[in-house]
C-alpha cells in the first residue's frame, strides 16, 4: 500500500513539476538564475518519473526486472546529485558571490560528486549501499553513504545562506532551507523504515515548487518592474546621447566634406543617418543586442569624431570575443566618454583601445584610453560627464547580472571593464 501511494504521488509530483517548466520556458527572458532552476527542476522530474517506474516495476514482482529497477535507482541517485550540485549553485546565484569564488566551490563540488558517483556505482553492484532481490529493494550495510554527497552539498548552501543572509529577503531564506529541511526529514523517514528511497525526490519536489512560489514569482513581478525602468532609462540615455552640439558639429563636418571630398561626405551622411537611426530604435528595446550590432554603432559614432578631428583621435581593436550580448547603447556611451573626456582633452590627442575576451562563463570588455584621466573618488560629485556610465552600470546590472568597474589615474588614462556573463 505505501509503495502505491508513493509511486502515485511521485507521478503526480513530475506532473507538477513539468507544467513549472513549461511555464519557465515560456518565459520571454531567462535569467541565469532562472536557468538554473530548470535545471535542478529537470533533474527531480527524471528522478521522481524513475522512483515512480523503479515502484511500478516492483509492485510487479517480476524477479527478472531487477536489474533493470537497480539501473533506474542508480540514475535517480545521479539526479539527486546533481540537484544538489544546481542547489548549491543557485544560492550561490541568490546571494550574489563573486565569480572567483563560485567557479573554485564549482570545480570542488563537481569533482566530490564525481567521485561520489563512482562509489555508488561500484559499490551498490556489491550490495554495499543496496540491493535488488525479486522486485524488492533492500538498503546495503553502507545505505546512509548515498546521502553523503546531498548533505554536502546541502551544508554548502546552508553556510552561505547564513553567511549572507543580509542579501536575501526572509522568504527567500525560507525558501532556501526547504531543501536541506526536507532532506532532512527523508532521512528520518528512511531511519523509521519507510519506504525505499525515502521520499528524497518527492520532499525535493515539494522545496522546488515552495522556491517557484517564493522566490521565482517574485523574481518575475521584479522583472516586469525593471523593464518599465529599462524604457524610461533607454529613453533618457538616448535624450543624452542626441546632443545639439554633437548634432551641429557632425552636419558641420558633412557640409565641409562636401565641398573637398563628395564621396567621404557621402559615405559621412550614411555614417550619421544610422547613428541616429540606431539612438532612435533604442527607445523602446528593452532586450539585450548582439555585441555586433552595439559595435557597428560605436564605428559610425567613432567614424564622425575621425572625421572632424583627424589624427587627433586613434582607435585600436582587439576584440577576442564577438559572441556575446549586451544592453542596446551601453557601449557607445563608454567610447564616447573615453574620447571627449580622455583623449581630446589633450592637445595631442590620443588613442581609444577597445577589447574583448573571453574569461571562463564570462566576457571581459574594456575601453581604454590614455587621455587625461580623473579621480575616481570624485565621480559621484562630477555631474554631466558620468550620467552616462552610471546609466550604462545599472543597465547592465539588471539585463546582464553583469559589473562595470571604472580606473582612472590622472595624466594616465581611464579604463572602464564591463564583465558580462554567458547566456
Amino acid at each position: 500500500m505505501i509503495r502505491y501511494v508513493t509511486m502515485t504521488l511521485d507521478y503526480f509530483a513530475a506532473f507538477i513539476l513539468a507544467l513549472i517548466l513549461v511555464s519557465c520556458a515560456l518565459e520571454k527572458r531567462k535569467t541565469p538564475l532562472l536557468r538554473i532552476y530548470m535545471h535542478m527542476a529537470s533533474f527531480c522530474t527524471a528522478a521522481l518519473l524513475l522512483e515512480g517506474a523503479s515502484y511500478t516495476v516492483s509492485l510487479a514482482g517480476d524477479p527478472g526486472t531487477d536489474r533493470l529497477q537497480w539501473i533506474m535507482c542508480i540514475i535517480a541517485v545521479i539526479c539527486g546529485y546533481v540537484l544538489a550540485f544546481a542547489y548549491t549553485c543557485y544560492v550561490e546565484k541568490l546571494v550574489g558571490l563573486e565569480h572567483r569564488i563560485c567557479r573554485a566551490l564549482a570545480r570542488v563540488l563537481i569533482a566530490a560528486g564525481v567521485v561520489a558517483a563512482v562509489v555508488i556505482l561500484a559499490g551498490s553492484r556489491h550490495g554495499w549501499f543496496f540491493t535488488v532481490e525479486n522486485g524488492t529493494f533492500i538498503p546495503g550495510r553502507f545505505f546512509a553513504g548515498i546521502f553523503a554527497y546531498d548533505i554536502i552539498a546541502c551544508a554548502v548552501g546552508i553556510c552561505m545562506i547564513f553567511k549572507y543572509s543580509g542579501r536575501l529577503a526572509g522568504q527567500d531564506i525560507a525558501a532556501l532551507l526547504s531543501m536541506p529541511l526536507l532532506i532532512f526529514v527523508s532521512g528520518v523517514l528512511q531511519y523509521c523504515g519507510f519506504g525505499m528511497m525515502l521520499g528524497l525526490f518527492l520532499l525535493c519536489g515539494v522545496s522546488l515548487f515552495i522556491i517557484y512560489l517564493m522566490i521565482q514569482t517574485d523574481r518575475n513581478r521584479q522583472i516586469a518592474e525593471q523593464e518599465k525602468k529599462l524604457v524610461d532609462m533607454n529613453v533618457s540615455l538616448m535624450l543624452t546621447q542626441i546632443q545639439p552640439h554633437f548634432l551641429y558639429n557632425s552636419l558641420s563636418s558633412i557640409r565641409r566634406m562636401i565641398r573637398i571630398d563628395p564621396e567621404v561626405a557621402e559615405t559621412a551622411v550614411e555614417n550619421f543617418s544610422l547613428y541616429l537611426r540606431q539612438n532612435l530604435e533604442s527607445m523602446n528595446r528593452v532586450e539585450p543586442v548582439s555585441f555586433a550590432v552595439e559595435m557597428n554603432h560605436v564605428r559610425e559614432y567613432l567614424y564622425l569624431e575621425n572625421l572632424r578631428f583627424g589624427d587627433r583621435l586613434s582607435v585600436e581593436y582587439d576584440l577576442g570575443c564577438e559572441d556575446f550580448v549586451l544592453p542596446s547603447l551601453s557601449l557607445q556611451p563608454v567610447v564616447e566618454n573615453a574620447v571627449k573626456h580622455g583623449v581630446l582633452q589633450k592637445e595631442q590627442g590620443g588613442c581609444v583601445r577597445i577589447r574583448t575576451r573571453r574569461d571562463g562563463r564570462n566576457v571581459i570588455l574594456t575601453v581604454e584610453d590614455d587621455g587625461v584621466g580623473f579621480c575616481p573618488d570624485t565621480v559621484s560629485n562630477d555631474g554631466r560627464m558620468h550620467i552616462g556610465l552610471e546609466n550604462v552600470k545599472k543597465r547592465i546590472e539588471i539585463q546582464c547580472q553583469g559589473t562595470v568597474r571604472i580606473e582612472s589615474e590622472i595624466g594616465v588614462g581611464t579604463t572602464v571593464t564591463m564583465t558580462i556573463p554567458l547566456v
